[in-house]
């Protein structure tokens, strides 16, 4: 069974449960313990995905930027709206989402996705001016 957990063959990113479902598939009873305690035994660890890829020259990019809204009170609706852009995995394509919320009420006024990135900020910025109620001025 050690030659079985030990495969030079078997995928890196291969954690006991991974390794305990294979080995049941090719008729070896095993529980996931046993695997695990072997694993540790032998000094196997899994090796765990990348979640995060840090970008060089991010922070200095956005700290040129100034935060125009970090000391302004916000007293009343659309007075101060924030937006973001994300991008989705759908099955194995990206898309893009683009949301436009009001800070202060903290409500999404408009949002939008598409496959190309130079569409979504426009559509989600029509939808949030579509959204909102303009005030009667009384004059």
């Amino acid at each position: 069974m050690r030659d079985d957990i030990i495969d030079p063959c078997a995928p890196v990113k291969a954690n006991s449960p991974r390794i305990t479902e294979a080995l049941q598939q090719q008729g070896i009873n095993v529980s996931e313990n046993r695997v695990a305690r072997l694993m540790q035994a032998h000094q196997i660890v899994a090796r765990s995905a990348i979640l995060y890829h840090v970008n060089p020259g991010t922070h200095a990019f956005f700290n040129a930027i100034p935060n125009r809204i970090r000391n302004l009170e916000v007293t009343e609706p659309d007075q101060v709206w924030v937006g973001d852009i994300t991008y989705l995995r759908v099955g194995n394509k990206w898309r893009y989402l683009a949301m436009v919320m009001d800070l202060y009420s903290r409500r999404i006024i408009g949002w939008s996705h598409n496959k190309l990135i130079r569409y979504s900020p426009c559509s989600c910025c029509d939808l949030a001016k579509r959204n909102t109620v303009q005030p009667i001025r009384k004059s």
